[in-house]
């Protein structure tokens, strides 16, 4: 009891601190800006939640006697002749004649005939959702042009067109100016030299390498072989956002199946609507270049591995055609995406654990494994391989001799670092937009010197230099992640109790499900952890973990509807509170779309955005 005090006392004076520090920032010198910023506003409201926190019990008490007068009058007005009305309808059988004649329905031909009505109204729902956001990608990369594709990087291009000439340099030689320079990699020099040279490539030995994965690059190359076209990375952009949703729902349909024994239904109309368009893929596609195409391919092999492995781990038997598709989409998004390897090292185990705890015979145990691990062992010697070309060392995969703002061969020790992760957190979860009352209302305000709160001290070379706003406000949705996480845990705990007299009982409680939802969890957190180490920050960083936790988050939704709750009420707060989370992620994601990084669309295309500003004015009566 004295601890517990002890407690609030102290989330009191938390809580009052940050108020205060809150209001006198600025006279007391740690805010350089007398106006209240994001950190300011973030501060205060962590004050007031501490407070909240520490007077809960006492605010009840001085509440409890207005809710009794409410509760009161709810039960005199409203609560009673309701209960009343429903005894006299139960006295005329009104009730149980309406189930009964519900029960004789359903038991009629052309019932079957209603039920598939019902899958077929889902399914055009599902297919005018994807219609929908194929066309919304579309006129995002377009800027509203349709027809005019932006300039963007072809880093990828080049790269296949120097697999073509049988190199993994590419074909455009550095210049003589920068290879005389004394540190091609500081940028003071290389501006002061003037020497040109392609940004962000790699520099080794008198030549260029890109740094990025090189998987997307052969899908340019088998494009190349039929015909000899320029290719834009935009068109990798487009194709793996979309690629990456459509893989989402397959999963959410399998996964509805599977453990819920029901189609999906309405639930894979909003989930296809809240994946589609959450941050940040408006911002990928409004600056489709070589990084975004890294990224998004990453995710889109990703979830296409995970698919596949769903498919294959059936119940009564493995699906080796499955498990191998599963197996080669791993080492792809380790080729495309090389900063995924942990997760996708920590998914392989996983497959390799739930593998060799099937009741099988041991030749059948080899075989599954085989046929999981031999795709990966072998695409991973050649990724390998490929470094060693470039960089004369198996492990350089060639960011550390990157030509960028900030000097690579120094900032090396801290790419990922510990250090980090408070000011990534900070950025990913927590700083806020800009709202504003014009057209297009809400953007994402770039990162500078003064965003950082006073608590926060940025390590050496940490670099920002890009809008970033948090996904608290941004896509609420990925909260609902926590009842997943929560399910894994008690799970993984009933799974530790589990008497180990015999192996049967600890194999009847590791059921797939839980696998499954372990898998999933540690997954998105490995990609978290490893993105909050890394020592730049960006909105596109987020398309890393974002789908995952979107997935988790209309998974563990699902699960936590199957509990049972005390109260009919509480189960329909939690759902309104979803509903509203996916609503406010999905408008999010559209009004970015329309600000994106650099204001992408006044740019591209003032005239359309002079327009919209038009309609919502007068559409708002602004």
């Amino acid at each position: 009891m004295i601890l517990r005090r002890i407690a609030r006392l102290l989330v009191g004076l938390m809580g009052f601190g940050f108020i205060f520090l809150a209001i006198l920032a600025y006279r007391l010198g740690l805010d350089k800006n007398p106006a209240w910023g994001s950190s300011r506003i973030a501060l205060f409201v962590f004050g007031l939640t501490a407070l909240a926190v520490c007077f809960w019990s006492e605010a009840i008490a001085l509440l409890t006697p207005g809710f009794r007068g409410v509760a009161g009058a709810w039960q005199k007005g409203v609560s009673a002749p309701v209960q009343g009305l429903i005894r006299r309808l139960e006295r005329l059988q009104i009730v149980q004649r309406i189930l009964a004649l519900a029960e004789n329905l359903r038991s009629l031909p052309g019932a079957r005939g209603l039920s598939r009505l019902g899958r077929l109204k889902s399914i055009l729902l599902s297919l005018a959702a994807l219609a929908g956001i194929a066309v919304f990608y579309w006129w995002v990369v377009t800027s509203g042009q349709w027809t005019v594709w932006p300039t963007a990087t072809s880093y990828y291009d080049k790269l296949a067109d120097a697999f073509l000439h049988g190199q993994v340099s590419l074909l455009e030689k550095p210049s003589f100016e920068l290879l005389s320079l004394k540190d091609p990699y500081d940028l003071q020099e290389r501006l002061e030299s003037g020497a040109s040279y392609p940004s962000d490539v790699s520099l080794y030995q008198g030549k260029f390498f890109v740094y990025w994965g090189p998987a997307p690059a052969l899908i340019f190359l088998a494009i190349k072989n039929l015909a000899p076209l320029a290719l834009n990375d935009a068109f990798l952009v487009i194709g793996f956002c979309f690629g990456a949703l459509l893989w989402m729902g397959l999963l959410f349909i399998s996964m509805s199946r599977r453990f819920f024994s029901k189609s999906p239904g309405g639930r894979l109309f909003v989930f296809l609507l809240t994946a589609g368009v959450t941050i940040p893929i408006p911002y990928l596609l409004a600056r489709p270049g070589t990084y975004e195409a890294s990224i998004a391919g990453g995710q889109f092999f990703l979830l296409a591995a995970l698919t596949f492995i769903f498919w294959g781990l059936k119940e009564d038997r493995v699906r080796k055609k499955w498990l191998v598709l599963g197996s080669v989409g791993i080492i792809l998004a380790a080729g495309t995406r090389i900063s995924l390897a942990f997760a996708l090292l920590f998914l392989s185990f996983m497959v390799v654990f739930y593998l060799l705890r099937e009741q099988v015979t041991v030749r059948e145990k080899l075989v599954n494994l085989f046929v999981f691990t031999f795709p990966q062992a072998l695409g991973a010697v050649l990724l390998l391989f490929y470094n060693f070309l470039r960089f004369d060392s198996l492990w350089e995969f060639g960011m550390r001799y990157a030509l960028s703002v900030t000097h690579m061969p120094k900032s090396a020790p801290y790419f990922l670092h510990t250090a980090n992760i408070l000011p990534n957190l900070y950025l990913y979860l927590f700083r806020l937009p800009e709202f504003t009352a014009e057209f297009p209302f809400l953007s994402v305000p770039w990162v500078d010197a003064s965003t950082w709160p006073f608590l926060i001290r940025l390590p050496p070379y940490y670099y920002y230099s890009e809008p970033v706003a948090g996904l608290v406000v941004l896509a609420p949705v990925v909260l609902f992640a926590w009842f997943a996480y929560r399910r894994a845990i008690v799970e993984i705990a009933a799974f530790k109790k589990t008497p180990a007299a015999t192996s049967s009982h600890k194999q009847a409680s590791f059921t797939f499900q839980t696998w499954w939802l372990v898998t999933l969890c540690g997954l998105a957190g490995i990609i978290c952890i490893t993105v909050l180490m890394f020592f730049a920050s960006t909105m596109r960083y987020m398309m890393d973990f974002v789908p995952l936790l979107v997935l988790l988050s209309f998974f563990g939704d699902w699960m936590a509807a199957q509990e049972t709750l005390p109260r009919r009420s509480s189960r329909w707060g939690r759902r309104i509170l979803f509903l509203v989370a996916c609503f406010v992620t999905i408008l999010a994601g559209l009004l970015l779309s329309m600000s994106g990084p650099n204001n992408h669309l006044l740019n591209n295309n003032p005239v359309l955005y002079e327009t919209l500003g038009r309609f919502f004015d007068r559409f708002l009566g602004l």
